[in-house]
């Protein structure tokens, strides 16, 4: 990784935790989807706890709209920071999917592990409908 990929990388990465700080902020402030999300995503759960904890020691809430952001220069800098915001949701679009997969995986294999069991456990059963069955044959024949 060159060192302008590296930078890159470190600006995303810093770019990403603010915006996730600000989702958290939401969430702690009351909006209902910001919270949604954060009961959803583990590591967006853990930052509004932390942010909650935060105000609650401080006693004065902490708004988005407080913090100091660097503002874009020109329209190229505001297009880099659409595609990164864009580039969030994607990451988040993608965790999400591979969340699910993973879950209906281990269900499917707790459900294949089910059906390995219970033909063994319909064996059991059968044989005794079988072995009365030749008991009501025999008491049959026998009555004759």
């Amino acid at each position: 990784m060159s060192e302008s990929d590296e930078k890159s990388f470190a600006d995303y990465n810093r770019r990403r935790d603010v915006a996730l700080e600000d989702v958290a902020q939401l969430a702690v402030n009351g909006n209902s989807y910001a919270r949604e999300i954060a009961e959803k995503d583990d590591e967006l759960k853990e930052i509004t706890e932390r942010v909650e904890k935060e105000q609650a020691g401080s006693g004065e809430p902490n708004t988005v709209a407080a913090r100091e952001e660097p503002q874009p220069d020109d329209d190229r800098a505001a297009d880099v920071q659409e595609r990164e915001h864009e580039e969030i949701h994607e990451l988040h679009e993608q965790v999400d999917t591979a969340n699910r997969k993973a879950d209906q995986a281990r269900a499917s294999t707790s459900r294949s592990s089910d059906q390995q069991t219970d033909p063994a456990r319909q064996q059991v059963p059968r044989m005794n409908e079988m072995e009365r069955r030749d008991d009501e044959r025999d008491r049959d024949d026998f009555e004759r």
